[in-house]
């Protein structure tokens, strides 16, 4: 294992403009590199004429050669006998990321109103997002061919708009008497969010038995059917009892008979030339999969949509001339919008595709008296 490093690099542009605004127009970049990664080590080989596997040869037992491939099997064409094709987790630094994105930020200041809008487009790939918790994590799929698990990451959020505001509204602010008390030194401001829904990872439990000694949670599904056609349109919360995706374009992958032969292959598992077949020796039903062909966080799959609003109101109520008293009236996700998380990921549930996860807080109201001085 290597020290895991990240390069970072950027430019900008930023340019003043009449009315008092501003904007600033750049590009931003990072790289992790070497970044730790877990991965099953002992996932089952392919084997054909090429590639053949020796089993037996040991205590009087006669050596069988495995030119083909079956579920049955699985345990001989381990790397390393003796231990379960899910027996060895090992750490590696085998991690990627990249991360590009094009920043906008429009900024108008004056002596009673802030304002500042912030867009960013961007896209964030690696081959492993690890977890909420910790940088080690493990991706779905073939353990041995990281190549084809390199994809969105789970963070990742194409569009991302934030608008934060403030103003003090300037009428009543020099009136006597009633007028100024009541009606003076108001001010209103908060934060609007909008951003793009996170990738999900679909897995496949209702996949039947791979030739790779996978468990079936963490297989990816075959496609099926249009991906462009995935996911159903429609406002987030009509998905709360209805599945946002369409289940025919999606499926578990083809449970293959004795004879069957699968082209464009490598050992293991991954894409390749070769060509290995399903078979066996000795009698009994000779059956496996293969991967399914889904990628990893692939954007067809997105989640939903995400927005926000934050917003406070406040009165500033002068004591001295260094002393005032403020009463503030904040709202939190204040047209109480719900946001949801797609956890129902996994093909061929009847659950699949439901938004039954909510995203933050209902809306909360807070009232909150300070002296400052």
């Amino acid at each position: 294992m290597r020290t895991p490093y990240v390069g970072s690099w950027n430019f900008t542009v930023q340019r003043e403009l009449p009315g008092h605004f501003s904007i600033e127009v750049g590009y931003l970049g990072t790289e992790g590199v070497k970044l730790l990664q877990s991965r099953q080590m002992n996932q089952a080989l392919l084997a054909n004429a090429n590639h053949p596997i020796a089993v037996g040869g040991a205590n009087g037992v006669p050596v069988t050669t495995l030119t083909t491939v079956s579920s049955r099997d699985i345990n001989a064409r381990v790397p390393n006998l003796g231990f379960s094709s899910t027996g060895l987790n090992t750490v590696t630094g085998n991690g990627h990321s990249t991360y590009h994105a094009f920043v906008f930020t429009l900024n108008r200041r004056t002596a009673n109103m802030f304002l500042q809008g912030a867009y960013t487009y961007s896209k964030a790939i690696d081959n492993n997002s690890g977890s909420t918790t910790q940088d080690l994590g493990n991706s779905n799929g073939n353990q041995l061919d990281t190549n084809v698990v390199r994809g969105l990451s789970l963070f990742d959020r194409t569009h991302r708009l934030q608008a934060t505001y403030r103003y003090e509204i300037p009428a009543f602010r020099h009136a006597s008497g009633f007028l100024h008390h009541a009606l003076g030194n108001w001010e209103f401001g908060g934060v609007s969010t909008f951003q793009s829904g996170l990738p999900v990872n679909f897995s496949c439990a209702s996949c039947p038995s791979n030739l790779f000694g996978l468990t079936t949670g963490t297989l990816f599904p075959q496609v099926v059917g249009n991906l462009n056609q995935l996911r159903n349109p429609g406002d987030p919360q009509q998905f709360t009892g209805s599945s946002a995706y369409n289940a025919s374009v999606l499926a578990a992958t083809t449970l293959n008979p004795t004879g069957t032969t699968v082209s464009g292959l490598n050992v293991f598992g991954g894409p390749g030339s070769e060509s290995f077949t399903i078979g066996g020796p000795g009698n009994g039903t000779h059956v496996g999969s293969f991967f399914g062909n889904l990628g990893r966080n692939v954007p067809q799959g997105r989640g939903p949509r995400q927005e926000q609003w934050e917003f406070y109101i406040s009165k500033n109520v002068p004591i001295r001339e260094s002393v005032r008293m403020q009463f503030r009236t904040e709202f939190f996700n204040l047209f109480n919008h719900p946001n949801f998380a797609v956890t129902n990921s996994s093909v061929g549930t009847a659950s699949f595709g439901i938004f039954d996860t909510p995203v933050g807080n209902p809306r909360i109201i807070q009232f909150a008296l300070k002296l400052q001085y």
